[in-house]
């Protein structure tokens, strides 16, 4: 077991506390530029917090040298509770300033989608033409 002393207990107890926030931040930050879309909002939730639990996980892994103590868990929940009760309507009043750029990436993300989704639609008519040739051949036989 290794011992810290309390310079580098401080240390990891002021990153992991960074560390939360961030994470909170990020997934605010997602709730923001995914509003109007549900089903892609949840599943990139669902993608967020798979690797938010991996990321972590390895954080603390890699900070403590393979040794992940039992306060950490402690003290990222009480970090979460810190951003959600002091620092979060600051952050969203401060993120709202960058909405014409949140828009501007949505554009450049529907601009990039449209000719998949246009692809998607040749072939899925392409297919369909092809059904009907199918039936009509088999009709005429």
């Amino acid at each position: 077991m290794i011992v810290y002393s309390f310079k580098e207990e401080f240390k990891i107890l002021l990153s992991l506390i960074a560390f939360a926030i961030s994470i909170a931040s990020c997934y605010d930050l997602i709730n923001l530029l995914f509003k109007k879309r549900k089903i892609l909002k949840i599943i990139v939730q669902l993608v967020y917090t798979c690797l938010f639990i991996i990321v972590t996980y390895h954080f603390a892994f890699k900070m403590h040298e393979g040794y992940i103590p039992q306060y950490s868990i402690l003290i990222l929940i009480i970090s979460f509770v810190i951003y959600y009760c002091l620092i979060r309507n600051v952050f969203l009043k401060q993120i709202k300033h960058f909405k014409p750029l949140f828009n501007k990436i949505g554009i450049l993300f529907n601009k990039l989608i449209q000719p998949l989704l246009i692809i998607k639609t040749t072939f899925s008519l392409y297919k369909i033409k092809k059904i009907k040739n199918n039936n009509q051949n088999t009709l005429q036989k």
